[in-house]
């Protein structure tokens, strides 16, 4: 990354208690990534199609403590 690119991320997270020892933990991510054009290959599609795609992450952790 450059001085001129940018990034942003939003993030939830939620942990549920099912049982004593049994919980399950719910993410959920956002990533908005803002490249400078001037400075990235416009004519490399692999870069292009990244630099317009929204970046997401969903995780659902299980877990059981003894």
């Amino acid at each position: 990354m450059t001085t001129m690119d940018t990034a942003w991320e939003l993030n939830f997270n939620t942990k549920y208690k099912i049982y004593d020892n049994f919980n399950v933990v719910l993410e959920c991510a956002y990533v908005r990534l803002n490249l400078d054009e001037d400075t990235w290959d416009h004519n490399n599609n692999d870069v292009t199609d990244y630099m317009n795609k929204d970046n997401w992450k969903f995780d659902m952790v299980f877990t059981y403590n003894f």
